[in-house]
């Protein structure tokens, strides 16, 4: 798998963080696949509020494979 980084997200992460969150919310709670438009707006909230806790990912060199919230985590 290669080296592993751990950081906060950003907003460069977003395009990787929607294909997470659609996982997270589709596969883990089971629920109905949100819009494009309604998952960015969570993620820039929980991105821009980080005294609601801050957004962590991991990452391999080429693409985000985690992601950890205290709201949400993957």
């Amino acid at each position: 798998m290669g080296d592993l980084a751990i950081r906060t997200a950003n907003q460069e992460d977003i395009p990787q963080l929607l294909n997470l969150m659609y996982q997270y919310v589709v596969d883990f709670y089971k629920r109905p696949k949100p819009t494009e438009e309604s998952l960015k707006v969570l993620i820039k909230l929980l991105l821009n509020n980080p005294a609601s806790g801050n957004t962590i990912c991991c990452r391999t060199r080429w693409k985000i494979i985690r992601f950890y919230n205290p709201v949400f985590l993957l």
